[in-house]
């Protein structure tokens, strides 16, 4: 009895998933400046430069989604999500997972990639304030300030 390679299948199907919505986020826009700051003047909680900071860090970080580089690498493991579902069909299973172990490596190499385009969009957000997402125990922990403490009983 031959081994049926439902776990190749599995992995292929969300790999595929995977690669079809970063596709569609290729061909979404860059959102300007102006929308990003208009998204995050309604949040209401923010102070002027920790909306700056949003809007400077989420605009980097989608500039750097859509670099060419980034692209290659996205329609690179598409073609190999592919190849590796014709292999799997044709029953040619080392080739498969060859291929698979191939898309693998591509996509760490694309969180490495990515990883450090988040380092430098991070230089963006200033030292003043909480980050941008407005989270107040990152905010102590990142830069130290205490938490605020209870006011004395009576």
């Amino acid at each position: 009895m031959k081994k049926k390679p439902i776990y190749l299948w599995v992995l292929l199907v969300l790999s595929a998933i995977n690669s079809a919505l970063a596709i569609v986020g290729i061909f979404t826009p860059v959102p300007s400046k102006d929308a990003l700051r208009a998204s995050q003047e309604n949040v209401g909680t923010l102070s002027a430069q920790q909306i700056e900071d949003a809007v400077n860090y989420a605009h980097q970080v989608s500039e750097s989604s859509h670099s060419i580089f980034n692209v290659i690498l996205i329609l690179l493991s598409a073609i190999l999500v592919v190849v590796a579902f014709v292999f799997l069909v044709r029953k040619k299973l080392q080739l498969a997972n060859y291929t698979y172990v191939g898309y693998v490596l591509l996509s760490i190499v694309g969180l490495v990639y990515d990883n450090m385009n988040i380092q430098d969009a991070m230089q963006l957000i200033k030292r003043t304030g909480c980050p941008p997402a407005g989270y107040t125990s990152l905010c102590r922990r990142w830069w130290g300030s205490p938490a605020p403490r209870p006011a004395p009983p009576g």
